[in-house]
This record gives structure tokens, sequence and C-alpha cells, in this order.
């Protein structure tokens, strides 16, 4: 990839907390922008994807914008690159269109 990032990673695959956690840590720093999908439900086969979200909006040096109640409620998180000291800080939740 010659020093270039991929612009989307969306990571949908094993959801035990280290197995995402080291999705996320391996492959995040190749990617522009990273989605996890099933950031809300939490049960016997998603453990981990919750969790990790949670640890990773404490993040100050990206930015989130969170997508929720979206494929039958287990939500998208999308975690943007920040585009430097002057770039947009903290960040956005999207809760899809009001009602």
């Amino acid at each position: 990839m010659k020093g270039r990032k991929i612009d989307l990673l969306f990571i949908d695959g094993d959801h035990k907390y280290e197995a995402c956690k080291r999705d996320y840590e391996m492959y995040s720093p190749l990617a522009k922008i990273v989605a996890f999908h099933d950031i809300h439900t939490k049960n016997k086969f998603n453990d981990g994807v919750p969790k990790l979200w949670q640890e990773i909006k404490t993040d100050s040096d990206i930015e989130i914008v969170k997508a929720e109640g979206t494929y039958g409620g287990d939500g998208i998180g999308i975690i943007l690159e920040k585009l430097g000291p002057t770039g947009p800080a903290g960040h956005v939740d999207y809760s899809g269109p009001s009602k």
C-alpha cells in the first residue's frame, strides 16, 4: 500500500472482546474510517464489541460518529481519523432522522 490508507475498514467478525480488540489494534492504523457492527447488542454471542466501543469512545485522538438503531437496533459505530490540530475534535452522535 506504500504508506497509503484504505478508505473504509468494516469490523464484523469474532465478537469476543479480545478478538475484536485485536482486529481494531491490528487494522485500524491502515484505514481512514473504521466501522464496527453490533456496538449495542450484548448477548452470549456478542460480549466484546459493546465493551470495546465504550473504551474506544474515550480516545481523544479520534472522532466518533455513532449510528444507533441500524439493522435491527444492533448499531454501527463509525470512527473517523482526525484531520490534525485544526480538524474536528471530540465526537458527534448521530441518532438517525428525527421523528
